[in-house]
């Protein structure tokens, strides 16, 4: 009877080592999983990041991702893209970066002074974020807007 008692509470400690291993190997699998679904579930549903690696831009106001937009930002919203200059764009997609400078150095500047922005002639940079109240006070070589006084 002794006996009997003896390995039935072996038999109990087996079967809970047994549980608790599976839960273990559960919920290492899950962890593998998670891992290995995050990466594709950011890549996959990262809508502002995938906007950008395909060249366009992404609208915050709209929350959709634009190609006829050269930059967004708060203050002024998207600097709006002509057809002819979308154009121009796109069959630079899928070029080397190179391609995009003669586009960028030809409209950029007007685009920039459009938009009551500074543009910087030397670092060829627009400030989409200038204030008015700025204006002729930048430091260095720089194309300021009509609005300018």
């Amino acid at each position: 009877m002794l006996a009997q008692i003896t390995e039935n509470k072996t038999n109990l400690s087996l079967r809970n080592i047994g549980k608790n291993m599976a839960k273990i190997i559960l919920i290492i699998y899950c962890i593998i999983a998670a891992l290995l679904l995050a990466p594709f579930l950011y890549f996959a549903f990262d809508r502002v990041g995938n906007c950008a690696s395909d060249g366009y831009v992404w609208d915050d106001n709209l929350k959709e991702c634009r190609k006829d937009c050269l930059h967004w930002n708060e203050k002024k919203g998207c600097i709006k893209l002509s057809d002819e200059e979308v154009a121009e764009f796109e069959k630079c997609k899928y070029q080397k970066p190179a391609c995009y400078a003669p586009i960028y150095d030809k409209m950029f500047p007007k685009k920039c002074l459009d938009y009551d922005s500074a543009y910087n002639l030397d670092e060829k940079y627009c400030d989409f974020d200038f204030n008015l109240k700025d204006c002729r006070k930048l430091e260095g070589n720089w194309l300021y807007p009509k609005s300018c006084k």
